[in-house]
């Protein structure tokens, strides 16, 4: 049975999940079609915790932008003040943040447009 596992998930690539019982196995599945709707809409799991003040959500949703660590995300939020500011800012005006310069100013509007 072993061996069977191991050829249908490795060579074969398919995915073998196991449960215990039948309501396990209903639980897994329920989870699985979860997961693959939020997969399928785009939603993608970001690591690390979710801040709780508004601050620190700021800092957190910019991080999640190209090119943007918790540096620069400072930077941005100190310079603009919030993020719809910094979402409707120019590359030219972006671009004046220390640190960030033209390209990830245009990787950002890119992202936000």
């Amino acid at each position: 049975m072993q061996g069977a596992l191991i050829t249908v998930s490795v060579f074969y690539g398919l995915a073998v999940l196991r449960a215990r019982d039948a309501a396990e196995s209903a639980r897994l599945l329920f989870y699985l079609g979860c997961q693959a709707e939020r997969f399928a809409r785009g939603a993608m799991a970001r690591p690390g915790c979710r801040p709780k003040g508004k601050r620190a959500r700021q800092l957190f949703i910019l991080q999640g932008l190209p090119g943007i660590g918790p540096e620069r995300a400072d930077r941005l939020l100190t310079r603009f003040g919030s993020l719809q500011a910094i979402a409707i800012a120019s590359v030219e005006d972006l671009a004046t943040i220390n640190g960030l310069g033209e390209l990830t100013a245009r990787r950002m509007r890119w992202a936000l447009e």
